[in-house]
């Protein structure tokens, strides 16, 4: 998903590259996994790898470092691990 746009009068639309949101989403996947690292081992591994070096690591823009800023969003914090397994 690198584009939406809500249903209401005003349309916000955010358009990211293909490339940002693979990258956002593996940062998600790191961080709500760190949570339970002893269950989520080898999967940790495999995913940090690929976001080492995933070609926007090296450059990530303001817009993308304001989307990890944790002050901005908590939702990641509310995931429940447990509802993940079904």
């Amino acid at each position: 998903m690198h584009t939406i746009q809500s249903r209401c009068d005003f349309r916000p639309v955010l358009k990211l590259e293909k490339g940002e949101v693979e990258w956002l989403g593996l940062h998600a996947y790191v961080q709500v996994l760190m949570r339970k690292q002893s269950r989520h081992k080898d999967l940790l591994v495999v995913l940090s790898s690929r976001l080492r070096f995933h070609r926007i690591s090296s450059r990530v823009s303001p817009e993308l470092m304001h989307a990890l800023d944790p002050s901005n969003s908590s939702i990641l914090w509310n995931i429940n691990l447990a509802e993940c397994k079904r």
